[in-house]
């Protein structure tokens, strides 16, 4: 059984590409030396070019302090409690917060494998 999940790459490249900028990481460059990766690479992910694998976004959302479901989907989880607070250190982009209740955070999860297997799917 082979189902057609059309995932727009390159919308998801300029998620990525929005979540690096609003992280304050001005270059690709910047970025790629903190992920380990090479700027041609974050290049690549940010045309759409390539798709990265499901740590690497997990990393990128970890670095960019960016929201994992707007990264892979584009979209917030509904009923999300969107609240800033300010850290003891702030963070690249000014010391905001996204707390997301714990059940959203299963449903996050159960839709981000739901489209990976789906991209694995397509891919193959």
């Amino acid at each position: 059984m082979h189902i057609q999940y059309d995932y727009d790459h390159r919308a998801f490249g300029k998620r990525l590409r929005m979540a690096r900028r609003s992280a304050r990481y001005s270059t690709q460059k910047k970025i790629a030396e903190e992920m380990g990766v090479s700027a041609k690479y974050i290049s690549k992910l940010e045309t759409g070019a390539v798709t990265p694998s499901l740590s690497f976004v997990m990393r990128f959302a970890e670095v960019t302090q960016a929201d994992l479901n707007y990264l892979l989907l584009g979209s917030y989880p509904k009923n999300t409690a969107i609240t800033p607070t300010v850290k003891d250190k702030p963070a690249p982009r000014d010391g905001l917060e996204v707390h997301i209740p714990r059940k959203d955070i299963l449903d996050i999860e159960e839709r981000i494998k739901t489209i990976l297997d789906r991209l694995d799917t397509y891919m193959a």
